[in-house]
């Protein structure tokens, strides 16, 4: 099930995949089992309802008026079409992305009844059999009956899954473990580091640190990085603090109003101080540094 709280600019369907769009955003939606979603344009939602013991669940991707190779809602729909694909061969279905990467999901016969840790996402490994729901009435918690005999609502078994993220084989689901670093479906407007996710719309950066004990956001302008130099040894020194996920370049010209060179390779934030060496400083003529960063 996938709600929007506005409505929507404009939809469509072709085949099996649903189409929207919000100002230059566009998105397709369609169901793992291979059936058509249903839309409701009244409720603004997209949803898959399958039988105990059949696949269950939507995909969903994404896509800009600015990217390359779409700019309307109608070429978008094109590319997605001819560049994706879904496949359903017994108890395996597998989608191939926008971008050429491959997720596959294998639904489990046998088990135990359990929920999943997360709803409506890719990414759980181990099911969990406890979930806390304020919205279940007269309780805080809901306890799945583990193991169990039929179905009841609410239940269902988790598929094990793998992600192919660069065309060199899949990466199976039981290789991730509670420290292993995940493959991430990022963008050149999206970036995550070290449990800190970066947003950019070209004027502001949207962040989300997750790194503490519940998410913390903020926005604003592009950090600028306030630096210090030192001369030693007759070279010049640049030091930065960092933001991680940010790039940085060290620059350098012989006149504030003349051509900036790069100083050495761009450097990725992760929240320590950097430092370069930004060359050696002349004796008589003028020299200056700056750092620019970029999203």
């Amino acid at each position: 099930f996938i709600w929007f709280e506005p409505s929507l600019d404009a939809q469509a369907q072709s085949g099996n995949v649903r189409f929207g769009q919000y100002d230059d955003t566009f998105f397709a939606i369609r169901s793992v089992d291979g059936d058509t979603p249903s839309y409701d344009a009244s409720g603004r939602s997209f949803s898959d309802f399958s039988d105990y013991g059949d696949f269950g669940g939507l995909i969903i991707e994404v896509g800009s008026a600015s990217d390359a190779a779409y700019n309307t809602f109608s070429e978008f729909q094109t590319y997605y079409l001819a560049n994706t694909g879904l496949s359903t061969v017994g108890l395996v279905t597998t989608y191939t992305a926008m971008d050429g990467r491959v997720i596959t999901a294998t639904y489990e016969p046998t088990g135990d009844y359990t929920e999943p840790e997360y709803d409506w996402a890719y990414g759980v490994t181990s099911p969990v059999s406890r979930m806390f729901l304020t919205s279940y009435p007269g309780s805080e918690s809901w306890e799945v009956p583990v193991p169990s005999t039929p179905l009841e609502d609410g239940t269902g078994r988790v598929a094990s899954w793998s992600v192919d993220p660069d065309g060199g084989g899949p990466l199976p689901a039981e290789a991730f473990g509670p420290g292993t670093i995940w493959p991430l479906f990022d963008g050149p407007n999206l970036k995550a580091f070290n449990g800190v996710l970066h947003l950019w719309d070209g004027t502001e950066i949207y962040t989300v640190d997750y790194s503490g004990t519940a998410p913390a956001f903020s926005s604003g302008d592009l950090p600028v990085p306030v630096s210090d130099i030192s001369l030693i040894s007759g070279d010049a020194i640049i030091n930065w603090p960092t933001v991680p996920g940010l790039t940085y370049q060290l620059m350098v010209s012989t006149s504030l109003n003349g051509t900036w060179s790069p100083v050495g390779d761009p450097v990725v934030g992760d929240g320590t101080l950097k430092q370069l060496n930004g060359g050696p400083v002349p004796t008589l003529d003028a020299k200056f540094w700056r750092v620019r960063v970029t999203f």
